[in-house]
This record gives C-alpha cells, structure tokens and sequence, in this order.
C-alpha cells in the first residue's frame, strides 16, 4: 500500500506515516524498492530483522490481551472486537 493509504488505516497524518516508514527502512526493518512496471510506486517489503520485531511484537500484544481479558467471557471479548471493528469502520468512511 501506499504511504498515503497506510497513513489512513491507520488514522494518523500523511508525513508521520511517511516518517515512520523512513525509521522503520534506518533501522532494517523494512526495505523499498521501485515497482518493476512503474519506476515511481516504491514496494515495501518485510525483512528477516523487521520478521523478528513483528513477531515479538505479536508475542507482546498475546501477553497484554490474556492479561486485559482476564475473568471476561469469551462472548463478551467477542462483542467487544465486533464493536471496535464497527468503530473503525464509522472512523474509515
């Protein structure tokens, strides 16, 4: 997606999401590299290094999650994602 797309999913500004993919490209996490067809659409793509960060991201929010719904019916943490989900969807138009 495009830097301007990422920027919407993720409902922050079009230079912050510009600035967090040149930090994420410093720091290895992720490498650019232009579109074979069209020289000025840049891909972005995964490295091993950003695979690992993902994946301990990932590990981190399972943690956070187990210890947020603690004593919670799963029926309930269900409702609680299907009305999150409708907000974002009210948020993104």
């Amino acid at each position: 997606m495009s830097s301007a797309q990422l920027a919407d999913r993720s409902f922050i500004t079009p230079q912050s999401a510009n600035q967090t993919i040149a930090e994420l490209e410093r720091l290895g996490c992720i490498e650019r590299t232009a579109d074979e067809l069209n020289h000025r659409i840049l891909r972005t793509n995964l490295t091993d290094r950003g695979r690992v960060y993902l994946e301990a991201c990932d590990r981190a929010v399972d943690r956070l999650e187990e210890v947020m719904f603690e004593g919670i019916k799963d029926t309930d943490v269900l409702k609680l994602q299907q009305v999150m989900n409708r907000c974002i969807r009210n948020l993104s138009g």
